[in-house]
């Protein structure tokens, strides 16, 4: 159970590219402030070994819940959540901190990518 630290950084202007790597069994995110930008994209990558992986966001930086986008499969959003490989969209999301966070597994090690993005980019 440890806390990884996440690096963002600008790859253009207006988006931002928050990363997090090799998560492993139980480990959680360090937050990131990404409220200013309404358009976001998660991507799941990497060994799961049975692992839960969720994106969480969070207005106090205490109290954390699962955020939810656009069902890869198409339909009704879902809780952005996976175990294998995935990537899901979020518009309009924009608690004041996000976070990725794992649970359970064996031999985990994730890389999860952030991207956001402000209006007209």
């Amino acid at each position: 159970m440890s806390v990884i630290l996440g690096n963002t950084q600008f790859v253009e202007r207006g988006v931002l590219q928050s990363k997090w790597s090799a998560l492993g069994n139980a480990d959680t995110g360090s937050p990131e402030e990404l409220d200013r930008y309404p358009i976001h994209s998660v991507q799941f990558g990497g060994t799961f070994g049975g692992a839960t992986a969720v994106l969480e966001g969070s207005d106090d930086g205490v109290t954390y819940f699962t955020l939810t986008g656009e069902n890869p499969s198409g339909g009704a959003d879902v809780l952005i959540s996976c175990t294998s490989a995935q990537r899901f969209d979020f518009y309009n999301v924009v608690p004041h901190f996000i976070r990725p966070r794992t649970s359970g597994g064996s031999g985990t090690s994730l890389n999860v990518i952030v991207t956001s993005k402000s209006f007209g980019h």
